[in-house]
């Protein structure tokens, strides 16, 4: 029979008196009549259900059954009545009343009894879905995950211990790994723990997840005493069935695809086949000569395959338990059997140190693969073709999807006992002998991260992170202040470097001025020094003037005295000449007389001639001198003049002189003036200069110490913002777990109920205080799940 171990979510408390039964007859009619049957009746049958009846209420409504036997807590007839389920009841008004709630979950979970003389309904099996799940293909929807799973550890061990099973979800990235009496399962992206499932009959020393990711077998229990097999959906964590009743435990197990079978295997060398709709075992397999390590249902569920310490592998039909194949071929023990995603094809590892591959159409080996290192311990095959194993020298080898190696690490100080893929093949989880759990990228063997296999309780997780968060806010509050210190020093800086800017802006403004009016100023400069040299240049002018003048004066005057004596000779030549014509005149005049005298003396005529002659040339010669005087005279009275001109004109020059005199010094004055003025100005530019090139530098270093202090600032933000990122995280950590807590309780609160006897009176009131405590603790867990 099917001895099953149901979880908390599935167990029946009656909260009744123990002495009276409720019925529907007696206690839920009323109820009914009262609040519900205006619109659940047989004329109306809103929803297609009919509450006037008891056969009605047991057929349900179009979305299906409303109340299953011994599972008050679940039914949609309760909790659409208490309103935590759309669509909630009554739809409008008032809601029921909480004892008449409280009634109808102790009707559904007392056994759904239609009066006093009717026997409880069974509780229904577990509610498995048959049929064939497609090989290689994703199911539809979103992959399963666990969804609020007990977080505490069942043990929390000192110390790690060897992980005897690893297996990865094919679909999700969720890893499970035997622990201490339960299954840890870790988020294979995030490596958070997000569930402990706890194995109460001893030691997992087995785990699969089924071809769809939901369910989760696992096998094991207390060597030489006792062994079984738990299956559990992960979404919720409930405990779907315990089979086996072995009297070792159980060291292979697999769960077939149309959950229709379990199979088992362990010290006793039997194969024992399970129905899980009867609950019962159908079929024990004697075939294998030693333990049976190793077996594993084909993802299509039409074959299993099975192993153990002797070298054989054997195929069986799956449904029947007959023999398909006997596979001879390995040396020494089988570690692992795993199936391509196809099943078409098996793989087999050993530890005689080789991968072999099986076909199933010819039940031959087809691919060998021989590992380095001695014997393989562990073995695992992504969906994508690839295998990864683990040899007895410590290596990890990856191998192609033909079986040829790809790559291995180097000998890990440890033997690595387990390997796993995660769902896309894209890491790969060891564990070695001491239980150390490591996570590996699949693409370079670069380690990414640790699992634990001893997880701390959810209390020390508690005072952890709350030890943690008090850190970080003592962190959150010095990080403020730095903040705070920085953003005050940038605006200092910066209002520093503005003032500093401002008075150099000043600066260069009046650097501007001053160039300006130095400018101006040389231009000044420029025209007085102009101005000057055309003085002197007019001075000298006028200076060569006046002795050119002197010079032509004295020239003038010395031609004066030459013509004056010149002329005192010619008068001297012309008084000679006066009196040789005046004697010449008497010579001609004593001829004439004397030719007069005689005028037929030809001697005398002669001598008149010639003396006439004589005083004609006489005559000639005084008016040539005569002429000569006259011009001479002419020239002396012009010389007489421009020496008088000059005379006037020498004063004139003298007084102009000395005008462009006084004018030049005057200039020079103006220009000496102008150049202090001018070397004033210049002074005053340098200075400013100088001071615009000092402000500069420290404006510089103004800005340069805003921008290190704007640096100092951003790295301050960031660290607060990593630090404010960091709190919130942990927040959400300790939330997390103070949620786990309050489930914690709750769950066993309800093992606590569970386990009394409802049928002892004795117990009633304690009952109810149990069942009002899990009702407070359930509230308390939704709300802090918000």
């Amino acid at each position: 029979m099917l001895k099953s171990s149901l979880s908390v979510f599935f167990i029946s408390v009656n909260l009744s008196v123990a002495t009276d039964k409720i019925t529907y007859d007696d206690h839920i009619f009323p109820i009914f009549e009262s609040k519900c049957l205006n619109c659940h009746n047989p004329d109306k049958k809103k929803g297609d259900l009919d509450l006037s009846t008891y056969t009605g209420t047991m057929a349900g409504s179009s979305g299906g059954k409303i109340a299953l036997s011994g599972d008050g807590g679940s039914s949609k007839l309760f909790t659409v009545t208490v309103q935590t389920e759309e669509p909630v009841m009554p739809p409008e008004g008032d809601k029921i009343a909480k004892k008449d709630a409280e009634l109808i979950r102790t009707w559904i979970d007392g056994g759904l009894l239609e009066n006093k003389g009717s026997k409880a309904k069974k509780r229904p099996k577990p509610a498995f879905t048959l049929g064939s799940i497609p090989t290689g293909k994703r199911p539809e929807g979103p992959p399963p995950m666990p969804q609020d799973l007990l977080l505490e550890p069942v043990v929390t061990p000192t110390r790690s211990t060897v992980v005897a099973d690893m297996d990865a979800s094919p679909w999700a990235p969720l890893i499970a790994i035997t622990g201490q009496r339960q299954i840890l399962l870790y988020h294979s992206d995030t490596f958070e723990l997000i569930g402990v499932l706890p194995f109460p009959k001893g030691n997992p020393e087995t785990i699969s997840f089924h071809p769809s990711g939901k369910y989760l077998i696992a096998g094991g229990g207390i060597g030489g005493k006792s062994g079984t097999t738990v299956t559990w959906d992960i979404t919720n964590g409930r405990e779907m069935m315990t089979m086996g009743n072995e009297f070792d435990s159980v060291l292979a197990a697999d769960l077939r695809a149309d959950l229709g079978g379990i199979a088992l295997g362990g010290p006793s060398r039997l194969i024992k086949l399970w129905d899980t709709q009867e609950g019962e075992q159908i079929k024990s397999i004697k075939k294998h000569t030693d333990w049976v390590t190793a077996l594993a249902y084909s993802p299509d569920g039409v074959l299993l395959a099975t192993g153990g310490r002797g070298s054989g592998v054997q195929i069986w039909e799956a449904a029947s338990g007959n023999e398909f194949h006997s596979l001879r071929g390995h040396q020494k023990a089988i570690v692992d059997i795993k199936w391509r995603a196809d099943s078409n094809l098996v793989a087999t590892a050993s530890e005689d140190g080789t991968i072999r591959f099986w076909d199933m159409n010819q039940g031959k080996e087809v691919k060998r693969g021989t590992a380095s290192g001695g014997g393989i311990l562990a073995l695992d095959y992504a969906r994508n073709g690839k295998l990864i194993s683990s040899t007895r020298d410590g290596r990890v080898q990856l191998w192609k999807a033909d079986l040829t190696l790809e790559k291995q690490s180097q000998p890990f100080p440890e033997m690595i006992t387990e390997v796993a893929f995660s769902h896309d093949g894209a890491r790969y989880f060891t564990a070695d002998w001491n239980g150390k759990i490591e996570v590996w990228n699949t693409l370079d063997f670069k380690k990414i991260g640790e699992l634990s296999t001893t997880p701390p309780s959810v209390e020390n997780r508690i005072i952890s992170i709350s030890q943690d968060m008090n850190a970080i806010e003592a962190d959150v509050v010095l990080h403020r202040e730095k903040n705070t210190t920085a953003d005050i020093a940038l605006k200092g800086a910066l209002a520093a470097a503005d003032k500093a800017s401002a008075e150099l802006s000043v600066l260069k403004k009046e650097s501007s001025n001053f160039q300006q009016e130095f400018d101006s100023l040389a231009k000044k400069w420029e025209q007085l020094e102009q101005m000057v040299s055309k003085k002197v240049k007019d001075r000298d002018q006028i200076t060569q003037k006046i002795k050119e003048t002197i010079q032509q004066k004295i020239k003038t005057e010395q031609e004066h005295l030459k013509s004056t004596a010149e002329k005192q000779k010619l008068e001297r030549e012309r008084i000679a000449a006066d009196r040789t014509l005046i004697a010449a005149a008497q010579d001609t005049a004593n001829k004439r007389e004397a030719s007069s005298r005689d005028p037929e003396n030809i001697e005398t005529k002669n001598l008149l001639i010639v003396a006439e002659q004589i005083e004609d040339l006489a005559r000639q010669v005084t008016q040539r001198y005569t002429g000569k005087l006259a011009t001479l005279n002419k020239l002396i009275a012009t010389q007489a003049t421009s020496i008088e001109s000059l005379i006037t004109e020498i004063p004139e020059l003298n007084a102009r002189t000395e005008q462009l005199t006084t004018e030049h010094q005057q200039l020079i004055t103006q220009r000496a003036k102008a150049a202090e003025e001018k070397d004033i100005n210049l002074a005053k530019m340098k200075a400013t200069q100088s001071k615009i090139l000092r402000i500069e530098k420290q404006v510089q270093l103004l800005k340069k110490t805003a921008q290190d202090q704007e640096k100092i600032l951003i790295a301050a933000q960031k660290e607060l913002t990593n630090t404010m990122d960091k709190r919130s995280k942990f927040a959400e950590r300790l939330k997390k777990w103070k949620t786990a807590a309050v489930n914690t309780r709750l769950i066993e609160t309800r093992l606590e109920l569970a386990s009394i006897d409802k049928d002892d009176p004795a117990v009633a009131s304690k009952i109810v205080e149990l069942q009002r405590k899990c009702d407070d603790l359930a509230l308390k867990y939704q709300a802090a799940k918000k």
